[in-house]
């Protein structure tokens, strides 16, 4: 029998791909986003800010500090959606809850920076709803070379 599977690539190969087809499944479903033990989950949000990002338009943009509880923790994704002086962020992580996982417990903190689009205006309170949690947040600005910027509180 094993003369035969030498001899023949063909006979060889049927032997091979169910072996290697079973090691590509085990080695991918690790990292895989849509493996069963990923579960997205809400990211606990540390810090908002909206700030001049460039002096060309777009030119404001929004810096979000997210948690990342443990070490079977990523960051995955956000949704912003504005209407008028509210905007609706949702910002997710991933976590591996399998129960073969060890994760450390150290917490980590992703920023993220989110261009905004349309007018914002200096100094003005907006309302950020980041998963869920509603908060006022001041466009801040601080100038560098710009005669006409203020600086807010002055």
């Amino acid at each position: 029998m094993m003369n035969l599977i030498l001899r023949s690539p063909t006979v060889l190969i049927a032997y091979l791909l169910p072996v290697l087809l079973i090691a590509l499944v085990a080695c991918t479903s690790e990292s895989d986003p849509s493996a069963p033990d990923m579960v997205r989950v809400d990211a606990p949000i540390e810090r908002i800010e909206i700030t001049k990002a460039a002096a060309k338009p777009p030119n404001a943009s929004m810096t979000v500090v997210t948690g990342l509880r443990n070490g079977c923790e990523s960051f995955d994704d956000y949704s912003l959606q504005r209407t008028g002086d509210l905007f609706s962020l949702t910002i997710s992580n991933l976590s591996n809850e399998g129960p073969e996982m060890a994760c450390n417990d150290d917490y980590r903190t992703v920023t993220t920076s989110i261009p905004l689009e349309g007018p914002i205006e200096e100094c003005k309170r907006y309302v950020v709803e980041a998963n869920g949690v509603a908060q006022d947040v001041v466009f801040t600005y601080t100038p560098f070379m710009e005669s006409d910027a203020r600086v807010c509180g002055s």
